[in-house]
């Protein structure tokens, strides 16, 4: 394997390695960069839930697609929604049969309900909220009530980041209140007792994953709820969840390991991959470029004027920039000055001027002190 080859799998391992964490998260056209959920729960056991989702879109849109899970729950009433373009003001859609934009189609069965939105929108973001009233969220046991739903089903094509989820009862404080989250491995849950309220953060939810909850709380928070069944749950529920509790660890542990069977692997792999290199430069130094022998002297700067030099190197007549450098180097004796002024550079006489042509164009063309361009103009 040549120094060329050994490099080139080097790169492609180290790039292999970063890129890992990043596989799938840019799916489509577009984005949703954030996804805010509020359920507030009422003491009937309905809720009326709240969803604001931020899309970014690269192209030209006609509208979205939204999809929410229903199982297990009793039905859902007509939806609102409005979007808000980025810089614009939030618009309220209706909704209409016949695709317009700026409206919105339902379609619904016992398990989801699926809304088609029409707004046309091209390469800017923007915030789709959806209002819904669900009836019988809650369902009040002997022993309990139980909010167990998915607040976010299966049916998103793209990544969810930035997701906040929150769950408001109707009561403060709940001192009994018990929750799970049914989800990705990477989401943090806090259960608010003293304020009746669960709040979920995720970074990021991969495509087609739910989010599900399961909520314990005294009967007495939803107290005039009809949706009861007269038999025990608690104890039901909580052994339920244990179980689940011990395989979401064994899959946590399971992914640990095989992380860091991964890492160890690509570390295995970097070693060989340097080593072998290493050994390869070795036995094969590179061909060193000869040190110049060292310049003993340096030429001094020539005693005549430019314009004299580039007669002496070029054989010609001068150039104007030969004559340019010769009025430097006057300058740079203090023998004249160059100004500007009015448009224009006036040369003045400090001194003797070694250079004939500049004594006679500030002699014979100026007033012999001095003399502009513009006189060379003229004199010209």
């Amino acid at each position: 394997m040549t120094a060329k080859h050994w490099w080139l799998s080097l790169m492609i391992v180290i790039g292999w390695v970063f890129l890992l964490p990043i596989t799938g998260m840019a799916d489509g056209s577009y984005t949703i960069d954030k996804y805010v959920a509020n359920v507030n729960v009422l003491e009937n056991g309905d809720a009326d839930f709240t969803q604001r989702i931020t899309y970014n879109f690269d192209g030209h849109f006609n509208g979205v697609f939204v999809k929410q899970d229903l199982k297990g729950l009793k039905g859902v009433d007509t939806p609102q929604v409005t979007v808000k373009n980025q810089g614009g003001s939030e618009q309220t859609l209706s909704e209409q049969a016949d695709g317009r934009d700026n409206s919105f189609q339902r379609t619904q069965n016992s398990n989801d309900l699926q809304l088609k939105v029409f707004h046309k929108i091209s390469d800017k973001s923007a915030t789709f909220t959806y209002r819904y009233r669900l009836h019988g969220v809650v369902t009040n046991y002997a022993d309990t009530a139980r909010l167990n739903w998915k607040v976010i089903g299966q049916g998103w094509d793209v990544a969810l980041n930035n997701v906040h989820i929150t769950i408001k009862l109707p009561a403060q404080p709940v001192n009994d209140l018990q929750a799970w989250v049914h989800g990705p491995l990477n989401g943090k849950t806090t259960v608010k007792k003293a304020a009746g309220r669960v709040n979920i953060t995720v970074p990021s939810i991969p495509a087609n994953q739910f989010v599900e909850m399961d909520l314990l709380f005294p009967t007495s928070v939803t107290a005039t709820n009809s949706n009861t069944v007269n038999q025990p749950m608690k104890e039901q529920a909580r052994k339920h969840e244990r179980v689940l509790a011990a395989a979401t660890n064994r899959k946590r542990q399971q992914s640990q390991r095989v992380n860091a069977g991964m890492l160890s692997a690509v570390g295995a792999m970097l070693v060989v991959l340097l080593g072998g290199s290493l050994i390869y430069f070795t036995r094969r130094p590179v061909n060193r470029h000869p040190v110049p022998i060292p310049v003993n002297h340096w030429y001094e700067v020539p005693t005549v004027s430019p314009a004299v030099a580039a007669r002496l190197i070029t054989d010609k007549a001068p150039t104007t920039k030969a004559y340019t450098g010769t009025l430097m180097t006057e300058a740079g004796n203090g023998e004249i000055t160059i100004k500007p002024e009015d448009k224009t550079y006036i040369i003045t006489k400090q001194k003797d001027i070694s250079e004939p042509l500049t004594d006679f164009l500030i002699t014979e063309v100026g007033d012999g002190e001095y003399v502009s361009l513009k006189d060379l103009k003229t004199f010209g």
